[in-house]
């Protein structure tokens, strides 16, 4: 395969490969995620980082409760969402990072070993470019 081509396929691969991450952009920035306490006291929606953007009763049920029972499903609520959201986010990113944990990044105990593996990834051509024997200049 002659040089030009070679770089012409590394040029394409960069180039969808940078799509990918135009679209996971895309993906993570809407993810929303919602959860509700038992009797459907409280729901919350939370985005990919967990923040909350929206908090809804849903029923009357919350005037019912105490202070401490209103606190605590709204705080089980948050939890939940943010579980999802957590899980959302990790599925959409192990596309793009496969091999790395992204659950443990997350919580801040990433495993940063995961994210390049021994062989880099690259097309069959290059491979062979790479693989290939120099050329003998004894003259």
């Amino acid at each position: 395969m002659p040089f030009d081509d070679q770089i012409a396929e590394l040029l394409a691969d960069y180039q969808r490969e940078r799509e990918n991450v135009m679209d996971l952009q895309q993906k993570l920035a809407s993810v929303s995620c919602s959860a509700a306490a038992p009797r459907n006291t409280v729901k919350v929606t939370v985005g990919a980082q967990g923040d909350i953007s929206g908090l809804e009763f849903p029923t009357k049920a919350y005037r019912n409760m105490t202070s401490k029972e209103l606190a605590d499903a709204i705080l089980k609520a948050v939890s939940d969402a943010r579980n999802k959201a957590k899980i959302e986010v990790a599925e959409l990113m192990a596309v793009q990072l496969p091999g790395a944990n992204i659950t443990a990044w997350m919580e801040g105990t990433p495993d940063l070993q995961g994210i390049l593996p021994e062989e880099p990834q690259m097309s069959d051509g290059m491979r062979e470019y790479l693989n290939r024997e120099p050329p003998n200049n004894v003259g």
